[in-house]
């Protein structure tokens, strides 16, 4: 069997392995450690429900969040964001806001002391004024710091903040996310050989290598983030040396500038042909316009 485990950071199977069974006290434990909320409770009382986003009309889009957890009097959503993009932001606060206006279609009533919790586990620095473990967002007044909506709160999970310390430096707290960052079999049986909860965590990723399906579309994923990342260093290079010999005949300051804008033209266009960005996703990656990356 191989020693490297499957990512838990790629979405499917951050989703597959926490709606398993044997992954319910790991799965308690993280909200434990976020909210604070009694962990036994959680045990006894949270419900794994549909990740369906509710829609209002035809013309919204379909669309599926990680994990979603019914407790009694409110909910808790888990989403693992692997790769840092403004549509994530966006892609978060609308989930838990249409899974609040489901909880609202539902009950036909509003109750205020519902709690609606939303744990982002961020494969990056989300916040850079103040380099956390975690971090806590509510809705606040900007001067009196007064909560402005006491039962929402949004939680975020710093895994870059991990990467950055050696592991025998890790608090108990940071120890149990290690499993996020690391892939290595033995190194993380050694990490958790007195912590029966993440083994049986690790003893479930190990297994889905048995599981042709998540296999193979574990490769396509890993493919896939190959061929992009190829592209782009591709185009940075061209657009780079483009811009050299530009400055060479028009001076090194205009030629760097027009070589960065011929790098940006040339991702745009290969991510084009790659076909799994939009339009959008792509003027933000290469601070084109939307039209260039149409024109393209």
């Amino acid at each position: 069997m191989t020693k490297e485990l499957l990512d838990i950071k790629y979405d499917f199977v951050f989703k597959e392995l926490f709606t398993r069974e044997s992954c319910r006290p790991y799965l308690a434990t993280i909200i434990n450690i976020c909210t604070g909320i009694n962990k036994k409770y959680l045990l006894e009382n949270m419900v794994l429900s549909n990740t369906n986003i509710p829609i209002q009309s035809k013309k919204e889009k379909r669309s599926n969040s990680d994990i979603f957890v019914k407790v009694e009097g409110g909910f808790i959503n888990l989403e693992m964001n692997r790769q840092f993009t403004d549509e994530l932001i966006d892609k978060n606060n609308y989930y838990i806001n249409q899974y609040r206006i489901r909880e609202y279609v539902v009950g036909h009533k509003f109750i205020g002391k519902k709690i609606y919790i939303q744990i982002n586990i961020d494969n990056y620095q989300r916040f850079e004024k103040e380099n956390r473990f975690i971090y806590t967002v509510k809705l606040l007044e900007k001067n009196t710091l007064e909560e402005a909506d006491p039962n929402q709160t949004i939680y975020h999970i710093n895994l870059e903040y991990l990467r950055n310390k050696c592991y025998n430096e890790l608090s108990e707290v940071e120890r149990q996310f290690v499993i996020f960052i690391e892939q290595n079999k033995e190194i993380l049986d050694e990490i958790y050989k007195e912590n029966d909860e993440v083994r049986k965590v690790v003893s479930e990723l190990a297994d889905m290598w048995f599981d042709e399906d998540m296999v193979l579309r574990y490769d396509e994923e890993k493919l896939r983030d190959a061929i992009e990342k190829e592209l782009v260093e591709k185009a940075i290079q061209k657009g780079v040396q483009q811009g050299i010999e530009q400055g060479i005949e028009q001076g090194i300051e205009k030629g760097i500038e027009r070589g960065v804008k011929q790098r940006n033209i040339e991702i745009a266009r290969n991510l084009k042909q790659l076909g799994t960005l939009s339009y959008e996703q792509i003027s933000t990656i290469t601070e084109l316009s939307k039209k260039e990356v149409e024109k393209l």
